[in-house]
């Protein structure tokens, strides 16, 4: 039985709309979770793929994930500023509301991918909810770095340091302190918070959600779209303000990293790579058509 006590009429198209996108949600997260019980023979980067100049860092799927994540976090931002009234906009209210469910399904469906890739085949101490004291003191290192405080790379990596500083602690993982740190743990957190608060918002066009639930869970929503902001901000500008992570903003769009900055950054990770290249099955030669095939023992070839 559906709910009246939701901000539209149950005739109304926007009560439709909301009716139809709560389930679209709930169903893209149920479809992005089987989808990452088997994208990994279809999106994992291949580790032998590495050359003396670059070493492939993303599988081309796990790109295509990461730029259709990121086109639906700013659909979402769009549309959440029409519907809190920060913008204006020329669309129907019912189109700015598909429009936001779109967003939200698209978000869940990757977020239940990657979640579910990495409880089953990728966890590991990247994957870490809470960084550890080890990950602060190198994030802290980071961002002395970052500011020219620390390393020699200088303010923001354009001005690079003629004193001799203490160097920038590094793991050598393949990510960073500063993602394991703000990156992962945070994200989680701000998408665990817009999940719960959007399906209760929208559960309301199915079932008599209580207003007094609703008092709560909407300001809570809210202030999760603003730290989506903010998180995109920081996240885009940890990489298109500070020079000397450029080659991991270049690896989002060509899928390797550059093997200098590797070797410097993420010798671990490179040793990591070259001892599952090491233990990958190697392909059989085969041979070209008219060719002979290699035999073993005294085949009669001529003197």
């Amino acid at each position: 039985m559906l709910a009246v006590a939701g901000t539209f009429s149950p005739t109304s198209v926007l009560f439709q709309v909301n009716n139809v996108g709560i389930k679209i949600l709930l169903f893209a997260l149920a479809i992005g979770i089987a989808f990452g019980l088997l994208r990994r023979p279809f999106f994992r980067a291949r580790p032998n793929l590495s050359t003396d100049t670059s070493v492939q860092r993303h599988s081309s799927g796990n790109l295509l994930l990461h730029w259709v994540n990121a086109a639906a976090f700013l659909l979402a931002i769009y549309t959440a500023a029409v519907l809190l009234r920060w913008i204006g906009d020329p669309l129907q209210l019912s189109t700015v509301y598909i429009l936001h469910y779109v967003a939200g399904g698209l978000i869940l469906f990757a977020a239940g991918a990657v979640a579910m890739n990495a409880l089953t085949y990728g966890t590991t101490s990247r994957h870490r909810l809470l960084p550890t004291g080890a990950d602060m003191r190198e994030f802290g290192s980071e961002l002395l770095g970052y500011i020219g405080l620390r390393g020699n790379q200088g303010f923001l990596g354009f001005f690079p340091n003629q004193k001799k500083r203490e160097s920038v602690t590094s793991s050598g993982d393949k990510y960073l302190a500063t993602e394991r740190v703000m990156s992962y743990p945070l994200w989680v957190v701000i998408l665990t918070v817009l999940f719960i608060t959007g399906t209760i918002k929208g559960l309301r066009y199915l079932y008599p959600i209580p207003n007094s639930w609703l008092s709560v869970v909407t300001p809570v929503h809210d202030i999760a779209a603003y730290a989506t902001v903010v998180m995109l901000v920081f996240h885009a500008g940890a990489v298109l303000v500070i020079k000397t992570n450029w080659p991991l903003l270049r690896s989002m769009f060509t899928t390797r990293e550059d093997m200098a900055y590797a070797r410097q950054h993420n010798p671990k990770w490179l040793e990591e790579v070259a001892k599952a290249a090491d233990e990958a099955p190697k392909q059989p030669v085969t041979p070209a058509p008219g060719s002979l095939a290699p035999t073993h023992g005294s085949a009669g070839g001529s003197d």
